[in-house]
């Protein structure tokens, strides 16, 4: 497991204000995914690119400002503006549609059981402007696989797939810089129940 790089900021995470010169570029390396941000006198820059070799279980960030730009093969976005001003933020995010989280291995609640879940999704990094207040990248550090949650395949909604080993404690969730904890309230109303997936 990749261990947390310090970054060449006074950040203590990778996400909050930064302050850009004209002509600066900031890089980010948040789990599997990389970001580098550029500042120009009328435009921002923007390259993301996802290395699904490092996969889900690369847990560390770094921040480089000022950094290098992605390769030339990485596409760049451009936001126009009249005049750029010096300050990006970034955050996280919570997923632009619903998750379906389902247990790695099957849990049963005994009758008139209530039992509070703790589950984790992949995060989503948001990167915005201030005067004006514009988004430049709103992308899942790791997107999620897609699914269908619904009573049937007329009805019902696109939503994204993830794994839960279906924590019951808080304490037993694993922290990291890249993912939401969401808690989720099951009840057994039925002589048998299984929990087969929660959206959140």
């Amino acid at each position: 497991m990749a261990s947390k790089q310090q970054p060449k900021t006074s950040q203590d995470h990778w996400w909050g204000q930064y302050r850009f010169t004209l002509g600066q570029t900031g890089l980010w390396q948040v789990g599997a995914s990389s970001l580098a941000v550029s500042r120009l006198d009328t435009e921002w820059q923007v390259q993301h690119r996802e290395n699904p070799v490092l996969g889900e279980d690369h847990n560390g960030w770094s921040v480089d400002l000022p950094g290098n730009r992605l390769d030339d093969g990485v596409a760049v976005r451009r936001q126009l503006f009249k005049k750029t001003s010096a300050n990006l933020e970034l955050r996280p995010a919570l997923a632009d549609r619903p998750v379906v989280s389902s247990p790695v291995t099957a849990v049963h609640l005994s009758p008139g059981v209530k039992v509070t879940i703790f589950v984790s999704s992949p995060a989503w990094i948001v990167a915005s402007t201030a005067n004006p207040d514009v988004v430049l990248l709103d992308v899942p550090h790791q997107r999620p696989s897609d699914t269908w949650f619904g009573p049937s395949t007329w009805e019902g909604e696109l939503c994204y797939a993830v794994r839960t080993r279906a924590r019951l404690s808080l304490g037993e969730i694993h922290r990291c810089e890249r993912h939401a904890v969401d808690r989720r309230r099951n009840r057994s109303n039925r002589r048998r129940g299984r929990v087969r997936g929660v959206t959140h």
